[in-house]
């Protein structure tokens, strides 16, 4: 710990589903869920800006079974995946691995001490005997090494994943799926999702899809696929925000996990889901009103993750008088 530093911050994770359950209307699952059980820790400190409370320090996850500890020994990626996310994005969370085909067998070997493995290789069996489609072999060769959930401001939730090649992904899936319209596809099998990328898409069980430009993009509604779609042939992108540029700005350009929200798009998502008190803190002027992200990235280093927190507030440049129409 550092005590050079104006603040520091200490982060008992064990202890979260415990305040969740205080502030949330409902249980602690879909997104939520992965603070159960979550045996993890982080330590950060604090040094002063006018614009943004930035913590810098690390966040230890002691348990060997939790997801996160997936990614606790790979480099961290530069990420491309999040710039396809629409504008109304409220929040998401981020995956990067380096190697897809390694960060696999890393995943069916916590399957296997998680008594999950049988139920996918019956999966995977199930698909090549009814449908003729070797997943192993497309999964395997043809997934990229980013993946992402995030949900739209409108509460519908959505998954996608880059590919090495899109085409062929697509084409070598016609028989285990069917189409819905000309570019909306839905998987004939539950469970193919969390067989390979693991729990944090099990609320993906049997979706809707679409490839596009190597990416795989997934939802449980038709709808919403076709939303994302329209999104994105418009180019309404959330990357092109200057909240988000001003953001993003402020920590580094590789990580393997991040979570996102942008209080703005996630007002409506808040006001349905956090006890009152508490929502009326977040929309407060004296609250969090001001601050239009917030980020939470960890970037692997030797099995503990180097983390960044922040929370910013975009500040439009200032034209000078000069230059101003009079």
């Amino acid at each position: 710990m550092n005590k050079n530093v104006l603040a520091q911050l200490y982060l008992n994770f064990n202890n979260a589903p415990l305040l969740l359950k205080n502030i949330i209307a409902g249980k602690v699952d879909g997104e939520l869920a992965i603070f159960n059980n979550q045996h993890s820790y982080a330590v950060l400190n604090y040094n002063y800006s006018k614009e943004h409370i930035l913590f810098n320090g690390n966040t230890d996850v002691i348990e060997a079974k939790d997801y996160l500890n997936l990614f606790s020994n790979i480099s961290p990626q530069p990420i491309a995946i999040a710039n396809i996310l629409p504008e109304n994005t409220a929040n998401y969370t981020l995956y990067a691995a380096d190697d897809y085909s390694k960060w696999l067998i890393k995943l069916q070997k916590l399957q296997q001490k998680t008594n999950q493995k049988g139920k996918v290789d019956k999966i995977i069996a199930s698909v090549n005997q009814n449908y003729h489609t070797d997943l192993p072999k497309i999964f395997n060769t043809l997934v990229g090494n980013q993946f992402i959930t995030f949900q739209l401001s409108t509460s519908e939730k959505m998954a996608a994943f880059s590919l090495n090649n899109g085409d062929k992904f697509d084409q070598l899936l016609l028989e285990a799926s069917s189409y819905y319209g000309p570019e909306i596809r839905i998987f004939k099998t539950q469970g193919i999702l969390n067989a390979y990328f693991g729990s944090p898409f099990q609320n993906f069980p049997r979706p809707y899809f679409t490839v596009i430009d190597n990416y795989l993009v997934v939802a449980n509604y038709a709808s919403t696929v076709q939303s994302f779609l329209n999104s994105y042939r418009q180019n309404r992108f959330l990357s092109k925000t200057p909240e988000y540029l001003a953001a993003l700005n402020q920590l580094t350009n590789t990580t393997n996990i991040s979570y996102y929200i942008n209080p703005e798009n996630s007002k409506d998502i808040f006001r349905h889901n956090i006890l009152l008190p508490y929502y009326r803190h977040v929309r407060a002027d004296s609250g969090l009103r001001s601050f239009d992200t917030f980020y939470y990235q960890m970037s692997a280093d030797k099995g503990r993750f180097i983390t960044n927190l922040l929370l910013s507030k975009y500040s439009k440049p200032q034209v000078p008088d000069s230059l101003q129409i009079r």
